[in-house]
């Protein structure tokens, strides 16, 4: 089997994360390496194609094809096809998952537009998503910033952090579509991107005290040079 799933007696609409008394046995790949992910992607995709020709409208099998081809032609196709079929099973978790992965497909390919379209259809599909409230927020707001759209930014940015503060406090995973996926930007990277378009908009916006507090908060620790590098320039261009 590839990519293995629990399910509930109801399907996927179960209430709770924790299943009781239960011990599960995974002897897959531990070590995440570049290489190591290399491998398993190229270990999945036959299977992921078999099984998706017995059901080419599976849309867990759609996302993880999406996630596990290395051709970005492939995975565009993929992505398109996950957006036809995940307005139809709006129940089904695999329906939000399909648009987070969306999202960072088409911000990663450079298409703007497509990502806020995304966003506005997994907003109608699953308002109360913690995926959106987090990996939706947050990519939307980088965006927004490359649009020089900054007020629109600073919003998706506040969104963001009443997201991360519920992912604080545990309560994102009461919600179903939680079960089947990890965030995409819950990760020091993110994190310092963040900070860093939250200074910058207050810059372009010329707030320049809350710019500065913005900016006292970036993590420079957790910054690689060219990050630095990349903040200080935007810094002086803003």
């Amino acid at each position: 089997p590839i990519h293995e799933t629990l399910y509930f007696t109801d399907g996927y609409q179960g209430n709770t994360v924790v299943l009781q008394k239960v011990i599960q046995h995974h002897d897959g790949y531990v070590a995440l390496t570049p290489e190591h992910m290399r491998e398993k992607r190229r270990r999945n995709m036959p299977l992921l194609r078999e099984e998706l020709a017995k059901k080419p409208e599976d849309l867990r099998l759609l996302v993880h094809c999406l996630q596990s081809a290395d051709d970005m032609g492939e995975r565009r196709e993929y992505v398109e096809r996950c957006l036809e079929i995940a307005p139809k099973e709006k129940a089904n978790p695999y329906c939000s998952v399909s648009y987070q992965n969306a999202m960072m497909f088409y911000s990663t390919v450079g298409e703007n537009g497509k990502v806020l379209e995304c966003y506005d259809a997994w907003q109608k599909l699953w308002p109360d998503s913690p995926l959106l409230a987090v990996d939706g927020e947050a990519i939307a707001a980088l965006i927004c910033y490359k649009m020089e759209r900054y007020e629109t930014a600073l919003a998706h940015l506040r969104r963001n952090s009443r997201g991360l503060e519920k992912v604080r406090k545990e309560e994102d995973l009461r919600s179903p579509d939680r079960m089947y996926t990890q965030y995409n930007t819950l990760n020091h990277d993110w994190k310092g991107k963040l900070q860093c378009v939250s200074a910058q908009c207050q810059f372009k916006l010329e707030r320049y005290e809350q710019a500065q507090k913005a900016l006292d908060r970036v993590e420079l620790d957790t910054m690689g040079v060219g990050e630095r590098v990349g903040l200080v320039c935007e810094t002086l261009h803003a």
